[in-house]
């Protein structure tokens, strides 16, 4: 009786001792697929097809290709240039989301403001925009247009325009660090232009504030 009870005992513990390695194995691989998804995570190549993109681009990291970041930035700035009563608030506010945090409140206050005085003025923009050029040893975007902006019928002002902004890439999303606009007077303004002004913003301004 006591030699049965003692190979039922051994038997337990063999079983015991067996469950517990396949515990430690199943353990061992939960943390093995927890550091292949994290790895997998930092080091993907995300493609992405940019609307009215016909080729694939590239994020990574904080690097993006130069397509990607021409993309972005037509979508965000003919939502600036390009704009009427009915729809400028909402436009502006597309172009708020892309900015970094930092710069929300500021920037928010600013086009807001902006979008409320163009509404309330029936005033509309329209523009072409004839060049994006990415430097991105130094993560900026120049954007060089011709605006054209009406009130109501009239035909206001018509301007040339050097939009430079500064990005970076975060979490595979384009975010706007800084936004600089140059007017140039070498296209005639036929009606005062009080409208129409150099409009900047810089992760460096709002950190001195």
């Amino acid at each position: 009786m006591a030699n049965k009870f003692l190979n039922e005992f051994r038997e337990a513990l063999k079983e015991a001792r067996i469950l517990k390695l396949m515990v430690l194995v199943l353990v061992g691989l939960v943390l093995l697929e927890f550091f292949l998804v994290g790895k997998l995570a930092t080091s993907e190549r995300v493609v992405i097809v940019p609307e009215g993109l016909k080729k694939k681009v590239y994020v990574e990291g904080d690097n993006a290709s130069v397509d990607y970041v021409q993309a972005f930035t037509y979508a965000i700035v003919s939502n600036y240039y390009n704009y009427t009563p009915e729809n400028v608030e909402k436009n502006y506010k597309y172009l708020i989301s892309y900015f970094d945090p930092a710069l929300y409140s500021a920037v928010s206050s600013k086009f807001l403001g902006l979008a409320k005085r163009y509404k309330d003025n029936g005033a509309s923009s329209f523009a072409s925009i004839n060049k994006i050029l990415v430097y991105p040893d130094k993560n900026q975007v120049v954007v060089e247009a011709v605006v054209r902006t009406f009130i109501g019928d009239v035909k206001a002002s018509v301007f040339k325009s050097t939009l430079t902004l500064g990005y970076k890439i975060d979490a595979y999303s384009f975010v706007i660090t800084s936004f600089d606009e140059q007017i140039h007077d070498n296209i005639p303004v036929e009606e005062n232009s009080s409208d129409v002004n150099s409009h900047s913003v810089n992760s460096q301004q709002n950190q001195n504030q």
